[in-house]
């Protein structure tokens, strides 16, 4: 059950994560013999008994989250357009930028995303309906993804990018055990600054920066 306000939850949240502590490491073995697919059996009921351990903390640990984390699962689900050489999926740039990024059908292999969860420089320029009374909480992050990926097609094979999304985290304000994360906007870059003059011949069309309100058809 959640703490009733006005209790002291120090000693409650600390049991609470070194509970979840022990679930987490059962649930990545799992999701790693599973090829990092989380819709595996064993990977969805040891992810229940995750989320089931987090319940009785008063409010998310928000210093606990802090760092540069690596993505486990695969990113773009399983479907993709098979692997490369090494192992790595490979999808669509449109599917991996949702269609935020052209062109849409140029064949990537993604390497291992990063997730920088940090205490921000300053607060975002663009706030959801709903959490514009929330926003200035002391408990506000960045949660800012980077998506390293490597051209498999004609078009620049062997071109390595990223895509920076930028974006935010804070409890969420009905739910407050729980994080609520928006994005505020995104790049699409070479990896190698050395590779500006390729990258611009090879994505001339392509719109480099997006902010939150923008759709690339």
């Amino acid at each position: 059950l959640a703490a009733k306000p006005g209790r002291d939850t120090r000693n409650q949240d600390f049991a609470g994560v070194m509970m979840s502590a022990g679930a987490k490491g059962e649930y990545l073995d799992a999701l790693k013999a599973a090829g990092g697919e989380p819709t595996d059996e064993k990977a969805l009921a040891l992810m229940e008994s995750l989320c089931n351990s987090y319940q009785g903390l008063a409010k998310p640990v928000t210093e606990a989250h802090r760092g540069t984390w690596i993505t486990e699962s695969n990113y773009f689900g399983p479907q993709g357009s098979g692997k490369n050489a090494d192992g790595d999926n490979i999808y669509s740039l449109g599917r991996m930028s949702f269609n935020m990024f052209k062109p849409a059908d140029l064949l990537c292999s993604l390497q291992p995303v990063l997730n920088k969860v940090e205490k921000p420089d300053k607060l975002p320029d663009f706030v959801p309906k709903g959490l514009e009374e929330d926003i200035k909480s002391p408990d506000l992050l960045t949660y800012n993804m980077e998506v390293p990926y490597t051209v498999e097609d004609d078009r620049g094979r062997g071109l390595r990018g990223r895509m920076l999304n930028y974006g935010y985290c804070l409890p969420d304000p009905t739910t407050p055990n729980r994080l609520t994360v928006f994005f505020t906007g995104g790049e699409n870059q070479p990896a190698n600054p050395d590779d500006v003059e390729v990258w611009r011949r090879e994505f001339s069309d392509a719109q480099e920066r997006r902010g939150v309100r923008d759709r690339v058809l």
